[in-house]
């Protein structure tokens, strides 16, 4: 055997004595980092393609505005989703 198959066998044989229940709470709390990561590029990209121009390299107080309020609907969005998510379970 090589090492490295070794190690995936010992490594295979370690996740079997984990606690099922941790090793769920971990994929969960891993899929969560990654959805916040997306909703956080996705309001970007989403807020700054509806309130920002293309003028200039500052954002004047029409468009700072916009985008709070953008943010805003977003996360309050956001928040409603998990509410009804965690009713689901």
């Amino acid at each position: 055997h090589t090492p490295s198959l070794l190690l995936a066998r010992s490594t295979m044989a370690d996740q079997q004595q984990v606690d099922p229940q941790e090793l769920i709470k971990g994929v969960r709390a891993q899929f969560n980092a990654q959805v916040e990561q997306q909703l956080i590029q996705t309001i970007t990209e989403k807020c700054v393609e509806r309130c920002v121009g293309p003028k200039g390299t500052r954002l004047d107080s029409k468009e700072q505005k916009c985008l709070a309020n953008c943010y805003d609907r977003f996360l309050e969005c956001r928040t409603v989703a998990i509410q009804a998510m965690q009713g689901q379970e």
